[in-house]
């Protein structure tokens, strides 16, 4: 059922003109009804009293309101749990301070007091160090012991060592303008003679032990010019041990900070070559290598510890950019230099209207496949992906891709660094016999632009990479053969010159790392490599 529909209210006298009601006043008298309303009350109009009106208040409410009327005190659920004593701490162990006025001073535990504290002693008379309470947090424990059974130390608590609170007097308008001298507080006499006792005891018992007494007043443990006097705590270890120890470390940060903490692991790191084996498990390619030149070192083993030490640094820290520097030789060209394999270096699909892309020679056979080299923008860089573009005939029905039904990658060298400035591109001849590819990578399927992300990143020594496309999936409708072009090609990876650069020797083929420790502060500090940290450098102490 539809809801009543409201009438507009309408005016019972309209007017009509401004000012002029349609009715007069004794005719809207009896059309309103006003004289039953006046004879039912008697002949006089009802009269209504006004309502009162609720005073205002005093003060103005608050605009919000909390959510408990009645507060409600928090239980405090902490409860005092006396601290636990290390188990190396027990009553007469000599401790080393490690923090406050006694810093590496050598003090005698004497009990801990019911706050948690220790309570300990030089004794004053031998190093210095009187009656006081330290916290067990900024102690070492030593492994020599002091026989204190003769010692009694019953009345010393938390209270004894408490200061007393003096109220301080109130200065009058004179005293504000001349500062009286604050006489210095001394130490009661009885605080003297607790003293003596202790230290008398605790004497007799430091002086039955040969040279414990010269132990605990032997100065300070701790960091001074007269660095050979002191012990490293480190030779306590067996070098089997530390080496165990240090070739766990898979993260060669660690391990030099490591070497830096002791001269003792320092010389186990570098005469292990700790640094080089670690380098060799995260980037294997680097096993070729035989041996490092640098100048400013004449120590082989500091000089290769700072090589790979800068290496692994370099290879895992320096800026990402692109690696490809020039093309060398593809494997076929269908029309040279129309579509040469130098248009895979510009990233764009067209120029003045025509594609840009490399374009092999038309085959049979879909099974073919083809190889493009390119040479890198050093002869040592570390190369993380590789993108690859295949050509789409934008000018063809269906708007095909010509693109292999795999890709493989990889890297090497010149077998002969003599007389390689021929020109391959133009005498259209395939150098795939030319070169000791020395990294092989897994078969990516590509049939579209893609990111080919290796699964580790690869150290190209040598400076070449090749791609190898294999399979064909596409025919020219022209001809009926199948074709394989790619638009263009980029290779991602960290490039290490000037820092680094490898050396290849012709009779014995073997390799040698060029290692400029100058060009490499200069890298790690200079502003486009702002990233780095010089904090994690390896140093030699």
């Amino acid at each position: 059922m539809a809801p009543q529909q409201r009438k507009p209210h309408v005016c019972r006298n309209p007017d009509l003109i401004r000012g002029v009601g349609k009715y007069s006043r004794s005719k809207m008298y009896h059309k309103r009804g006003l004289w039953a309303i006046k004879a039912k009350n008697g002949g006089v109009f009802p009269k209504h009293e006004k309502k009162a009106v609720a005073a205002a208040p005093t003060e103005k409410p608050p605009k919000f309101y909390p959510a408990d009327d009645v507060k409600k005190p928090l239980v405090n659920k902490r409860k005092a749990r006396p601290t636990k004593l290390r188990a190396s701490i027990t009553p007469g162990t000599v401790l080393i301070i490690l923090a406050g006025r006694f810093k590496g001073k050598r003090v005698v535990f004497l009990k801990q007091l019911t706050s948690g504290l220790l309570l300990v002693t030089g004794p004053f008379k031998i190093n210095g160090v009187p009656l006081r309470r330290v916290n067990q947090s900024y102690v070492i424990a030593t492994s020599t012991k002091v026989d204190i059974s003769g010692v009694n130390v019953e009345k010393f608590d938390d209270k004894y060592f408490g200061k007393k609170v003096e109220k301080k007097k109130k200065k009058g308008e004179g005293e504000f303008f001349e500062a009286e001298k604050e006489e210095k507080s001394s130490l009661p006499q009885d605080k003297k003679d607790d003293q003596k006792s202790v230290d008398a005891t605790l004497i007799q018992s430091i002086e039955a032990v040969p040279d414990l007494k010269t132990y605990l007043g032997d100065g300070t443990l701790g960091l001074s010019q007269n660095m050979d006097t002191h012990i490293d705590f480190l030779e306590w270890l067996e070098p089997d041990m530390a080496l165990k120890i240090l070739a766990c470390l898979d993260d060669l940060a660690d391990l030099i900070r490591a070497s830096a903490v002791s001269r003792y692991w320092q010389n186990i790191v570098v005469s292990n070559e700790l640094s080089k084996q670690l380098c060799l498990k995260t980037f294997p390619q680097l096993a070729c290598i035989t041996h490092v030149i640098e100048p400013n070192h004449e120590s082989s083993g500091v000089r290769d510890h700072l090589a790979f030490a800068s290496l692994f640094r370099a290879l895992t820290a320096f800026p990402q950019t692109y690696c490809i520097a020039d093309p060398v030789s593809a494997s076929s060209t269908d029309n040279y230099p129309r579509e040469s394999i130098m248009n895979t270096l510009d990233p764009r699909d067209s120029i003045r209207n025509q594609g840009s892309y490399w374009s092999s020679k038309g085959s049979d056979d879909p099974e073919t496949s083809e190889t493009l080299i390119y040479n890198l923008t050093a002869n040592l860089c570390v190369i993380t992906e590789i993108n690859l573009h295949p050509f789409q005939a934008f000018f063809e029905l269906d708007f095909p891709i010509y693109s292999s039904r795999y890709v493989q990658f990889r890297f090497g060298h010149p077998k002969s660094w003599k007389d390689f400035s021929y020109d391959f591109m133009e005498a259209q001849e395939c150098a795939d016999d030319r070169f000791i590819w020395t990294y092989t990578s897994q078969l990516f399927p590509e049939n579209r632009l893609q990111r080919f992300k290796l699964l580790e990143p690869v150290v190209c020594i040598g400076g070449y990479l090749q791609i190898e496309l294999l399979g064909r999936v596409q025919k020219e409708a022209a001809d009926d053969r199948y074709y394989l072009c790619v638009t263009h090609v980029q290779a991602i990876g960290r490039q290490l010159s000037p820092a680094f650069s490898v050396e290849f020797s012709e009779p014995f083929n073997s390799v040698s790392l060029k290692y400029d420790s100058k060009e490499f502060g200069l890298a790690v500090s200079s502003e486009y490599n702002g990233s780095l940290s010089t904090s994690l450098l390896p140093v030699i102490i």
